[in-house]
């Protein structure tokens, strides 16, 4: 998990590593991410004037799907629903890790590199405005350290993630986005919802010639930088598929006697009303479909 300012407009490659030491150990292992999924409604618009006053706070958060388990790490625990409301900010103390800046020695010449965690206390004077999606915590965090966990103190469970500071220097309060609330935990329990923008899809039976075969058009998109797929079967009838122009194949199973398919991809831009097509045999019953992926 992290933040949805550190991943959305970013292509990657992207690895993570949990050595303590971080970038300064240059033995530190990384693992490659092989997927990023960033919470839809998240938009660097609002974000970038966030305040616990203007009423422009948007969702800050991400997931990082690794291409294997970190040995010897135990997942955290996400929280129930309205966690944090139940708290006693007086007392309840919130353990905020990362691995950014951790001194200056000066404006410049930032120091970087290993993990530490901080715990601090929750701002006081914030209970009426406790249920909305940030947290204002005490100084903890610094430049790099967005997208760090932050977990109820002696506990293995998590809050939100770190999102913005205050201060330059780094000496002002942290600015948490709460994950305990019903948008956040559904993303987290299942990141794929919502990738899907537009779609089409249609059958049929080809007469006695080959033909070319279409889903028909989408809706139009709302989103540019999207990428249309293409998806065909049929039930084997030894028909030579052909992708659509413009569209780059992927998978292409044919000729064949049991189930034929092909898959075919291009990009799309906002307002596009793509409608994917392949040419197939005479006399087939077929299936076209065209789905169009929101971008990342």
């Amino acid at each position: 998990m992290t933040a949805g300012h550190c991943t959305l407009g970013f292509s990657g490659p992207f690895e993570v590593t949990f050595n303590p030491a971080g970038d300064t150990n240059p033995s530190a292992q990384y693992i490659n991410v092989v997927a990023k999924y960033t919470i839809p409604s998240f938009a660097y618009a609002a974000k970038n004037s966030n305040s616990l006053q203007n009423g422009n706070s948007v969702p800050d958060v991400a997931l990082l799907v690794l291409d294997h388990a970190p040995a010897g790490i135990t997942p955290a625990d996400l929280p129930s629903v309205g966690l944090i409301d139940t708290l006693d900010f007086k007392s309840a103390l919130v353990s905020v890790v990362g691995y950014g800046v951790n001194d200056f020695a000066n404006a410049n010449n930032p120091s970087i590199g290993p993990r530490y965690y901080k715990d601090v206390n929750i701002t006081p004077g914030q209970r009426v405005q406790s249920g909305g999606i940030y947290l204002k915590t005490e100084a903890s965090t610094c430049f790099g350290d967005s997208g760090g966990p932050n977990f109820l103190a002696g506990t293995n469970t998590l809050l939100g993630v770190t999102s913005w500071g205050q201060s330059i220097t780094c000496n002002d309060h942290n600015y948490m986005y709460r994950i305990d609330n019903t948008e956040a935990l559904n993303f987290l329990n299942n990141p794929t919802t919502g990738v899907l923008d537009v779609q089409a899809h249609a059958t049929g039976l080809t007469t006695a010639a080959a033909a070319t075969v279409s889903s028909g058009a989408t809706p139009a998109t709302t989103g540019g930088n999207e990428l249309a797929i293409g998806f065909y079967a049929d039930s084997g009838f030894g028909d030579t598929l052909t992708a659509a122009a413009g569209y780059t194949s992927r998978v292409n199973l044919s000729p064949t006697s049991d189930m034929e398919l092909l898959a075919e991809d291009q990009g799309t831009g906002q307002g596009a009303t793509p409608a994917a097509t392949t040419g197939t045999g005479p006399s087939t019953y077929w299936l076209m479909a065209t789905l169009v992926l929101k971008s990342a």
